[in-house]
């Protein structure tokens, strides 16, 4: 009986030793990026008319699903400055951010050197149920890098961390983010 109790013990504790992110690195050769995502990902294209862009763009994204928190790389292959901030205006909509929330920043990403982000940082509501539903949103936080890549490859990458406050942490998402790395 005490060995029975003891092997109980000890698989409740290895179960408390599942860890919730399995990080592995995901490359891209087409896009030029690397970075590491906390769950096995999927990847998915469709087609969008934006704002300040030409013609439609295809927006490939690589994701994955931790809960209700959603890790993606977005990518637009001859991309541009105009198409990069219409994603980033969007991905803001998406959330309903607060104006007063948004923080936008520049950073620096690894890999090649010399490439510029534009970090966003908000806070928005998201509603499972559109007006006019009183039932209340969900607080939702986004962590976001987006960077145009010019020369002989044109693109847009875009790297994003986005779910309930109450679960996404800043560490995570900043582990996310930093990951990135341009490699072409």
């Amino acid at each position: 009986m005490a060995r029975l109790m003891f092997c109980f013990l000890a698989l409740v504790w290895l179960a408390g030793c599942s860890p919730k992110f399995d990080w592995r690195d995901v490359r891209q050769e087409e896009a030029g990026w690397l970075a590491s995502f906390p769950g096995k990902t999927v990847e998915v294209s469709r087609g969008l008319n934006l704002p300040g862009a030409a013609a439609p763009v295809t927006l490939t994204l690589r994701s994955t699903r931790i809960d209700e928190t959603l890790f993606a790389v977005g990518w637009v292959m001859n991309g541009s400055e105009p198409v990069r901030k219409s994603l980033e205006a969007a991905m803001i909509a998406n959330i309903n951010a607060v104006p007063s929330t948004v923080i936008h920043r520049r950073v620096t990403l690894s890999g090649r050197e010399g490439i510029e982000a534009t970090e966003v940082r908000a806070t928005g509501e998201v509603r499972a149920e559109p007006p006019p539903s009183n039932k209340p949103g969900v607080v939702t936080k986004l962590w976001m890098r987006t960077v145009t890549i010019g020369g002989s490859s044109p693109r847009v990458i875009e790297i994003i961390a986005v779910g309930p406050a109450n679960s996404l942490t800043e560490e995570v998402a900043e582990q996310f983010l930093e990951s990135l790395r341009i490699t072409n």
